[in-house]
């Protein structure tokens, strides 16, 4: 690890600032660090289905194993709204506990983050039945000493619509296969 000190004194017409800090950094040809990138709508029907998406991505120099690097996962999900049906690239993995409002991969469900390669995390949620409710989510990362987490929760509201008009039409296909034989 490094420490960068860093030091300001200045002075404007009748100011005076000094600021003094110090930041740690991790400095290694073998690093690895996630991304994560949420993929989750803002707006969704009331009492339907959604599926909300977490990408980790590896952006660092090296895989992270678990082996080597326990990876925890936890989503917090709003009272109101149940998450469940938790995957990992498409197969079943992690666990919902739905009293408790949680999806989570605990260690030793995540094997392996290759570096530059995704990992996505799927689940299914089921909104409140009323309409204008907010629900608010929020991950939290950690993996070796580093903790990440979501500093602002991301909303979704349960919504209608009620100015749009009904689009309602027909498909013709002209020149299709449907009349052809094989």
């Amino acid at each position: 690890n490094v420490t960068i000190n860093a030091t300001i004194n200045y002075t404007y017409p009748g100011v005076a600032k000094f600021k003094k800090t110090n930041q740690s950094v991790r400095e290694s040809n073998s690093v690895a660090v996630i991304e994560v990138v949420r993929e989750t709508p803002k707006q969704v029907a009331n009492n339907t289905e959604f599926t909300s998406n977490i990408l980790l991505y590896n952006k660092g120099c090296t895989d992270i194993s678990n082996s080597e690097t326990p990876i925890i996962f936890t989503e917090s999900i709003p009272a109101g709204w149940v998450g469940y049906s938790p995957s990992l690239d498409g197969e079943s993995a992690g666990t919902a506990d739905i009293p408790n409002g949680k999806i989570i991969f605990q260690s030793g469900d995540i094997d392996k983050i290759r570096k530059r390669d995704y990992r996505i995390i799927s689940y299914k949620v089921l909104p409140p039945s009323s309409q204008s409710q907010i629900g608010e989510f929020r991950y939290n990362l950690t993996y070796g000493s580093t903790a990440k987490y979501e500093n602002i929760s991301h909303k979704v509201n349960t919504t209608r619509y009620p100015i749009e008009g009904h689009l309602e039409f027909d498909l013709i296909a002209v020149g299709s296969f449907k009349g052809r034989s094989a």
